[in-house]
């Protein structure tokens, strides 16, 4: 498990362990994020095979994919539950799904990407990292909503520069069970600036709080979580 991580210099396993103790982040990691820098090491290390193939991301640089993605993608640690039943739709190179699995371990993750190219990358680091409670489905998020085993079975539904929110909030909501919520990022300059418009969005799921957040280069944007009252949400 994890042979692919010392094909790395030391100088990553120190800039993983820097993003994993930021302050911005607010994490709270056992054994001072050792374990988690491991596995994140582990993702980049076969990112870094597969992204010269398929280009996963528009970034060479590990480091770079560290600080943008991976930075990213553990800013949602801060509204995710820790033993939540978790789908993250759209998930590409594993955004936001993987590097949440890495810190949060006890989450049980389903990721859905519909281009098989990157669900064999997805699968690839799911087996090289022995990942349990970890599954990745190639399907487009429509062709789920009526499936038993999706339909109505997360406690939460995770998106990453997918698509609109209003777009998020509707392929999300048929997923929840009831209680469930939805997070998603919004990114500066996408949409309309005016967040009250985004709190009242037209759905059945209702704003429920957000979270402030700044990226690793200082860039603010906003996590909105929007909470399921329990009724079916149609496509």
């Amino acid at each position: 498990m994890l042979t692919a991580v010392c094909q790395f210099p030391n100088i990553l396993k120190s800039e993983i362990l820097k993003i994993l103790n930021d302050p911005r982040l607010a994490l709270a990691l056992p054994d001072d994020g050792e374990s988690a820098a491991e596995r994140i090491a582990g993702y980049l290390a076969v990112w870094e095979k597969w992204n010269a193939k398929i280009g996963l991301t528009a970034e060479k640089d590990a480091i770079e994919v560290l600080r943008r993605h991976v930075f990213d993608s553990l800013q949602y640690a801060r509204a995710v539950l820790p033993d939540g039943k978790i789908l993250d739709i759209g998930s590409g190179a594993g955004f936001p799904g993987l590097p949440l699995k890495f810190v949060l371990p006890q989450i049980d993750l389903t990721l859905v990407e519909s281009r098989r190219k990157r669900c064999s990358f997805l699968e690839a680091v799911v087996g090289a990292l022995d990942s349990p409670k970890t599954e990745v489905f190639n399907s487009r998020v429509e062709d789920l909503v009526d499936d038993e085993e999706f339909r109505g079975r997360f406690d939460q539904v995770v998106f990453k520069a997918v698509a609109p929110l209003a777009q998020c909030l509707q392929w999300g909501a048929p997923f929840l069970k009831s209680g469930g919520e939805i997070i998603v990022k919004k990114e500066p300059g996408t949409e309309t600036p005016d967040l009250d418009e985004d709190r009242a969005a037209p759905t059945l799921l209702k704003w429920s709080q957000d979270f402030e957040l700044q990226s690793f280069y200082g860039v603010e944007s906003c996590l909105m979580v929007f909470k399921s009252p329990g009724q079916d949400c149609d496509l």
